[in-house]
């Protein structure tokens, strides 16, 4: 880069000087900066000609410009770079670079620059010490919602099977229920756990050197975990070079789970979606899914919640009132049965479920082969619906490969079957239909 500077009658190339880098200090400083060396025994005297270049003329004192008539200038209607520095420096209060008279009130200096490739300095838009803080802009479509945090264990922006159209699906992680053929196994404890993948697991024994319990340990060319002793540090996880390891749960707040629902309110106007809050079972966190259901419906949002109904009337009423649609998940008929395979009575199930007619409601039927798929428990089940004044009903076909799942958290997977074919699921449809029941099959 070369500056080129009027001297005499034509123009004369010199090369800048090459910038040096120092450091710039991230606080306010309330003093003036310390002068150079070079410059603090240096006095500068505009009336005093410059002593002329070596094999060039001597330049004239400057004065008024004949070309712009500012003083300052040249001859030539220039000021050299070095007049201008000591212009800025002396006249101008607010921009002494050396100390001396009075400056500016100290405040935040910005972080220092960073050069770009083509050797242009820009500052950083962050500033070292943040501004005051006040209080939190309210969103757009009406005030924050409460300060109610709750355990979730996953989180998805683009789900289509838990209800109508493109939706946010809030998994609450805590499960009154022990389903041996649960899908989602990971959110039957209401507490974070860690999940092991073994399929991605390196055996580098990386985890173990920094687990502070011993819960890792290898023997032979397989890796064990001693579930027992783990305290969900989240050390190994972080560790692990290959994902082989994840914790699932953690704490959000409704506020955050209402932000994120509204950025997606267009899709979910576009596709007739919203939000629905599944788990897990959201009854178990009544008052941070209450908190998430009132401030989507303050935005215009649709609400549902997925439950199995295991809860108190006056919990899932509540919920209930704040949801536009109640997924609700029947399994067994026979009690007996029912205790057996969920390790808990359907009585106060059953009940809640007839306490729903009249609201918008689709009783979800998950088909296990030979458990729920039977026909006396679906005639036992549709019969139940049609007395209750329920109409809608939801076959959910079985899904083999959740029994990966259970491996994660070194469980096994109590059940053993296929998916039913189509022909069996037109004839469960068939018998639903039957009993003045609108099916659908998900």
């Amino acid at each position: 880069m070369v500056h080129r500077h009027r001297r005499g009658p034509g123009r004369v190339a010199r090369r800048a000087p090459r910038r040096r880098a120092r450091v710039v200090e991230l606080l306010a400083c309330s003093g003036p900066r310390p002068r150079r060396a070079a410059q603090r025994n240096s006095v500068v005297c505009e009336d005093a000609p410059r002593a002329p270049a070596r094999g060039r003329p001597a330049r004239p004192a400057p004065g008024p410009s004949p070309r712009r008539g500012r003083p300052g200038h040249g001859a030539y209607g220039r000021a050299c770079p070095r007049l201008r520095r000591e212009r800025r420096r002396d006249d101008d209060p607010h921009r002494r670079r050396h100390g001396g008279a009075a400056r500016r009130p100290a405040r935040a200096r910005p972080l220092p620059v960073a050069a770009r490739p083509h050797g242009r300095l820009v500052r950083l838009l962050h500033h070292a010490q943040p501004r005051a803080a006040g209080p939190p802009h309210p969103p757009p479509g009406g005030p924050l919602v409460t300060g109610a945090e709750g355990l979730l264990f996953d989180l998805d922006t683009f789900a289509v099977h838990d209800g109508p159209g493109i939706r946010l699906a809030v998994y609450f992680k805590g499960c009154p229920l022990a389903c041996r053929w649960c899908h989602s196994p990971e959110s039957l404890r209401p507490e974070p756990e860690v999940i092991f993948l073994r399929d991605r697991c390196r055996l580098c024994g990386r985890c173990g050197a920094v687990c502070p319990q011993g819960v890792h340990a290898r023997s032979g060319e397989r890796h064990t975990l001693d579930r027992d002793k783990c305290l969900v540090c989240g050390r190994c996880v972080e560790a692990c070079p290959s994902g082989a390891l994840a914790v699932k749960g953690v704490r959000m707040s409704a506020d955050a789970i209402v932000a994120k629902a509204e950025r997606l309110k267009p899709f979910f106007d576009h596709s007739g979606g919203g939000v629905t809050l599944t788990g897990g079972e959201v009854t178990q966190q009544a008052g941070f899914a209450e908190a998430i259901l009132e401030g989507c419906q303050e935005r215009g949002i649709h609400t549902a919640i997925e439950t199995c109904g295991a809860c108190r009337w006056e919990v899932l009423e509540r919920l209930a009132a704040r949801s536009d649609l109640v997924l609700f998940d029947l399994k067994l008929m026979d009690d007996a049965e029912h205790r057996r395979w969920t390790g808990a009575s359907n009585r106060g199930i059953l009940a809640n479920a007839a306490r729903l007619a009249g609201r918008d409601v689709v009783v979800r039927v998950p088909l296990i082969p030979g458990i729920t798929d039977t026909e006396a428990n679906l005639d036992a089940l549709f019969a139940f619906l049609s007395g209750s004044g329920l109409r809608r009903v939801e076959l959910l076909p079985f899904n083999p490969s959740s029994g990966a799942k259970h491996e994660w958290l070194g469980r096994t997977f109590g059940v053993a079957g296929e998916r039913q074919s189509v022909a069996r699921l037109a004839e469960i449809a068939c018998r639903a239909e039957g009993a003045g029941l609108t099916v659908s099959v998900a």
